[in-house]
């Protein structure tokens, strides 16, 4: 190996910001050098969306109201009251049914329908997302 490239291989653990920007102008980037740099400049990553518990969805859920925006355009809300009534609506049009927490999902049941159907969620910053079994997600956050 070349003396450059050894004298850059045995010091490659001790890069220094003066080492850094002289090896950057020379255009010597050594894999330290460089990920010394992108850390240096690169912002922080925001929250990553993670999986909620089901004391979460209680906590998260209960007494307030959930509203987002439909792949359509239509703006929604939904109340989940502690009795376990929740009310969505979409415009005018409002239907009311049962909701609870199994586990670590939030489960609801629509009349006429007796079944009840299980999502789980995640959250990300104040985004919360349902998530069917079938992997359809619809987000939204807190309004009160």
């Amino acid at each position: 190996m070349g003396g450059l490239a050894a004298r850059k291989l045995q010091g490659a653990g001790q890069v220094g910001v003066a080492s850094i920007m002289k090896e950057v102008v020379y255009g010597f980037v050594t894999a330290p050098a460089l990920i010394v740099v992108l850390l240096a400049i690169c912002p922080p990553v925001a929250a990553d969306e993670s999986a909620m518990t089901g004391a979460e969805i209680t906590t998260t859920l209960t007494d307030h109201t959930l509203q987002g925006t439909r792949d359509d355009g239509k703006s929604w809300t939904q109340v989940f009251q502690k009795s376990g009534v929740t009310f969505y609506s979409v415009g005018s049009a409002q239907s009311q049914g049962a909701w609870e927490v199994r586990g670590d999902q939030y489960c609801s049941q629509w009349p006429p329908n007796e079944s009840w159907a299980c999502y789980a969620m995640t959250r990300d910053g104040q985004t919360y997302t349902f998530v069917s079994a079938s992997g359809t997600r619809t987000s939204g956050s807190i309004e009160n």
